[in-house]
């Protein structure tokens, strides 16, 4: 089953209103050394909303089987009045980012290019869809809400462009020429903010705080904490209120200057560096890509670097995986930009940016 973004009835939500506890289960001989991935996903979620799992028991009408015998990757939208299966395709599927991906259909979600709206930002080339596949690409207008929620090209559950594609070196997916920019930047390696807030308002995780937080620059109450704010990329504290202690600080000047960032060591999990470019106040920032490699992706879900030019961070901005050609300078629309470097996958990625104050 493969799914416009969330459901709004609430017969299909694991609770009518509030904190959902979720029960799930392994189907048998589900490997054990794939279950601890599983248990990140679960716990991915549970650090950002207010869900809950736990193991299911016979009681339990309605729960998640977790299913390796899989073709791959796939979920039911929402509860189901039955046991229903959350299929994982050993060892494809085996990454905490897309264990989440399915988990966020279970929870209620669509994809975002079938939202009702998307006709104002992508184009399906309908001539280059795999044959049964048609129905991965259809709008679901009732049903559903946003939410309040912008469409995101970057989402984690936004299709990549070349998804069910007959011809590989086609996309089926298009941005709009106003969107353009946001080409590559379709798919996601974790879940963005709107990704995490959507959830949270499908299951009004933050109703049960007794006061909803004063948070800065674009956070909200943390779905899971009702102490604390959820912040976007670039901010932290309490009240997202100051800059993350490990990202780095680089001052821009009006004379071009050579950024490089770069990840080298050995992989063992999920990694990501954060650059803020800082000008003097009244400046804008442009930045070109002058390097990205040593290796070229199709899709940037493993690897890539993102470059978020807007001063509000909530949504995901402009993503490389490859070195583009052209490379196209990009303006911020203040004195700061956000270099996000990440990858999820055994690859060295070295990127170097050139920019300027203007």
């Amino acid at each position: 089953m493969r799914r416009r973004q969330g459901l709004s009835s609430m017969a299909s939500m694991w609770t009518p209103s509030g904190a959902p506890i979720i029960p799930y289960t392994f189907a048998p001989g589900f490997p054990a050394q794939y279950q601890q991935v599983v248990r990140d996903a679960m716990t991915f979620w549970e650090q950002r909303t207010c869900a809950k799992y736990r193991l299911a028991t016979a009681a339990d009408t309605s729960a998640i089987v977790y299913n390796h015998n899989a073709n791959g990757c796939s979920s039911a939208v929402g509860r189901r009045n039955q046991r229903q299966q959350l299929n994982l395709a050993i060892p494809g599927c085996m990454t905490v980012t897309i264990v989440a991906h399915e988990l966020s259909h279970a929870f209620g979600t669509l994809h975002v290019q079938s939202r009702a709206d998307r006709e104002q930002y992508v184009q399906i080339d309908t001539t280059n869809i795999q044959k049964g596949m048609e129905h991965n690409f259809k709008m679901e207008p009732n049903g559903y809400s946003t939410y309040g929620i912008p469409y995101e090209f970057g989402s984690m559950q936004h299709y990549f462009p070349y998804a069910f594609a007959i011809n590989q070196q086609r996309p089926t997916i298009y941005a709009r020429p106003a969107y353009q920019k946001f080409q590559g930047s379709m798919d996601g390696p974790r879940a963005t903010f709107w990704d995490t807030v959507l959830i949270n308002k499908m299951y009004k995780c933050t109703d049960k705080c007794p006061r909803q937080m004063s948070c800065q620059n674009g956070g909200v109450t943390d779905g899971a904490n009702c102490n604390k704010c959820f912040c976007p990329r670039g901010w932290t504290g309490t009240n997202c209120e100051r800059r993350p202690s490990d990202a780095e600080i680089s001052n821009v000047a009006a004379s071009s200057q050579t950024v490089k960032v770069e990840m080298t060591n050995t992989f063992t999990a999920f990694q990501e560096k954060l650059v803020i470019l800082q000008a003097p106040a009244g400046k804008r920032i442009e930045a070109t890509i002058k390097s990205f490699g040593p290796y070229r992706f199709t899709m940037c879900r493993s690897v890539g670097l993102e470059v978020i030019p807007t001063q509000d961070t909530r949504t995901s901005g402009i993503r490389f995986c490859a070195m583009p050609n052209p490379s196209t300078p990009i303006v911020s629309d203040g004195n700061t930009m956000l270099l996000w470097l990440y990858r999820d996958a055994n690859y060295p990625v070295t990127a170097e940016v050139s920019v300027r104050a203007v």
